[in-house]
Formats: structure tokens, sequence, C-alpha cells
């Protein structure tokens, strides 16, 4: 599988969309892809932005830290971020037991994050 992020625009939110093994070796893939998108979000006025964790198959440390920076620069810049774990236990139980799940602002499927646009907890 190969990874990456992709991009795609949804009725005034955006949806990052990764997928394969986010580690050391494919971090820039993962910066490039994450904070990219939050730029292009802040340029293009979007207040909500969800990334969309369920096709990843291996969430390594480098990973979190970016998910830690990427929610800072969010509230910073006045954007949501929304992180979905789906179906994905490997996502879901990084986040658990690193328990971001208790900084990031976390959704079971992006129709909900959506819908209920959880707004950062911190």
């Amino acid at each position: 599988m190969e990874t990456a992020v992709e991009r795609e625009h949804q009725g005034g939110v955006m949806v990052l969309r990764m997928r394969g093994e986010f580690d050391l070796g494919t971090a820039g893939v993962l910066e490039t892809g994450l904070f990219g998108g939050l730029a292009q979000a802040a340029d293009d006025g979007v207040l909500l932005v969800i990334a969309d964790l369920d096709g990843i198959g291996f969430l390594g440390s480098v990973a979190l830290t970016a998910f830690t920076r990427a929610h800072e620069q969010a509230r910073n810049q006045g954007i949501d971020l929304v992180f979905v774990v789906g179906s994905s236990n490997v996502a879901g139980r990084a986040l658990q037991v690193s328990r971001l799940d208790r900084i990031l602002a976390i959704a079971e499927s992006v129709e909900h994050a959506m819908v209920t646009g959880p707004r950062n907890p911190e």
C-alpha cells in the first residue's frame, strides 16, 4: 500500500485522507500532507479540517508528534482539526495508548465529524 495524504474539499470542509504506514521513513509525506493541508485550509478560509486516519496500517511516534504539532497549529489559526479513527484499530489504539485521545478532537467517521464539528478541546 502506498503511503499518501490526499486532500479533498467537501462543502467548505477539508478532508485529509491518510493511508499507508507513517513512520520515520515516511515522515516527509505526512508533514507535507498534513501541514500543507492546514496551510491551504487557512488560505482558503476553511474552518474545519478532518484528518481521516482510517486507512493507516502503521502509526509511529513521529506521526503522533506531528498530530500534536498540527493540533497546536490549527488552534493558533482558528481551525478546528478533527481526527477520524473509523474502523482503524491501529490509529485508535495509538491515540489511546499515547493518551492523545484526551487532547485531540476525535470522531468515529468523517460524516460524524462534519455534523458535530467537535472543537479542539485544548
